[in-house]
């Protein structure tokens, strides 16, 4: 599993950098697996396109190694005022979690765009003005089959007042990606590495490297779960990344909860491809996740609960809890386990979606068993568990076990 490992080396900090931090200090806007990327409404209105396609739409060429195959790109001003745009070919990087974007024009090509005879160029362009422009695409005699991918960019020349700001000044560009297909056998493979944590400004994250082994593209999908050391599960991600391409590797980055209990744990992961039906994964891993900065003492909680009418014969319980949240605002589940004779009765729940604000938050409800207080020992665990709205993410930020113990003679 190094082909992973040795990527993720390369390309980790630039990935969270990419992917957390550039909608907030207004950043070149990048394409990923949609080619077209759309500007904000201020932003300049241009159109980069193949010939026999629409804004947004990208090539795709299918070709025998040796070849030389020409396309045309379309290249155009869609706005009320003259514009200066540069165009140029340049290869793609990977993002977390899948799909792609280009390297800035700076960045030499190595791979794939230096099979596209596409020269650089600066263009001004009044409005409504585009043009036709041919290039040509020369396979190398000795590529596998297999499918590969390089992007053309069209961006303005200069940098651009970010509306609003003093301080910022980005450039807009957009991409369309270059497809190619080699005919052939498909090989679907890709490979997992070992899971970690990092943190990315005040958020933690369990990383794995994910690299596509194989020929053609695959799009995973699955779930990772993190259980405590007897098994317990603590946390449910459900897993559907972008588009990983043949012979890139990427990240997958899955947040946790702020406020996540630090410990050590068991993280499982299962993946597979629709598309191919290939998988990869693991199995109880183990991990050490430590406290984040900003984690200590996020989730607290208090519960009583009272049998009613009379302990020694009661119909219903009614519960009364108090939860405590000293971070961000959150959605949260909060679930009663009920035991009879040390077997589980049922999950039931007292909330399915509370919204947790910062502060405190009450939560009252009632219980009845489905067949009534049977004769033998009832026990209690109560159970917050948080929903990360991003990815689906079930998360158990605390467990009470010590609560009302009922011995029903």
């Amino acid at each position: 599993m190094n082909h992973a490992s040795t990527a993720i080396r390369r390309f980790v900090a630039i990935l969270f950098v990419t992917l957390l931090f550039i909608p907030f200090i207004s950043a070149p806007a990048i394409a990923q697996s949609t080619p077209a990327a759309t500007p904000a409404a201020s932003a300049p209105k241009f159109v980069i396109r193949p010939l026999d396609g629409l804004d947004g739409d990208y090539f795709t060429l299918e070709a025998e190694a040796g070849t030389d195959n020409e396309l045309t790109i379309v290249l155009g001003n869609a706005d009320e005022v003259p514009l200066t745009l540069r165009t140029y070919v340049s290869d793609v990087v990977p993002i977390v979690n899948g799909g792609f974007a280009v390297a800035e024009e700076d960045v030499e090509p190595s791979g794939t765009a230096t099979w596209i005879d596409y020269p650089a160029e600066t263009f001004e362009f009044a409005p409504g003005d585009g043009i036709e422009r041919a290039f040509t695409i020369k396979i190398p005699e000795d590529t596998e089959p297999g499918q590969y991918i390089a992007g053309i960019s069209l961006q303005t020349a200069d940098a651009l007042d970010v509306e609003g700001s003093s301080m910022f000044r980005q450039i807009i560009r957009k991409t369309v990606a270059v497809f190619i297909i080699v005919p052939g056998e498909e090989n679907p493979a890709f490979e997992l590495d070992a899971p970690s944590t990092q943190e990315s400004g005040s958020r933690q994250f369990i990383t794995v490297p994910i690299a596509n082994t194989g020929n053609i593209l695959v799009r995973p999908t699955g779930a990772l779960i993190i259980a405590t050391p007897d098994g317990e599960p603590v946390m449910n991600a459900p897993i559907e990344l972008g588009t990983i391409y043949a012979g890139i590797a990427t990240i997958l980055a899955v947040p946790l909860v702020s406020g996540f209990e630090p410990g050590d744990y068991l993280i499982s992961l299962s993946l597979s491809d629709g598309g191919s039906g290939v998988s990869a994964g693991f199995e109880n891993l183990p991990l050490t996740i430590e406290a984040a900065e900003e984690a200590e003492n996020v989730w607290n909680a208090e519960a009583e609960l009272l049998a009613l009418p009379d302990a020694d014969a009661p119909v219903y319980l009614e519960i009364n809890a108090t939860i405590t949240n000293n971070g961000p605002a959150a959605t949260g589940e909060l679930e009663l386990d009920v035991l009879h004779d040390g077997k589980l009765v049922e999950t039931f729940s007292l909330g399915s979606s509370l919204s947790l604000p910062q502060g405190t938050t009450a939560v009252t409800n009632r219980y009845i068993p489905p067949n009534g207080f049977a004769t033998g020992e009832w026990t209690f665990v109560l159970r917050l568990n948080i929903m990360d709205p991003s990815t689906g993410a079930k998360t158990t930020v605390f467990t009470l076990n010590d609560l009302l113990v009922l011995n029903i003679a």
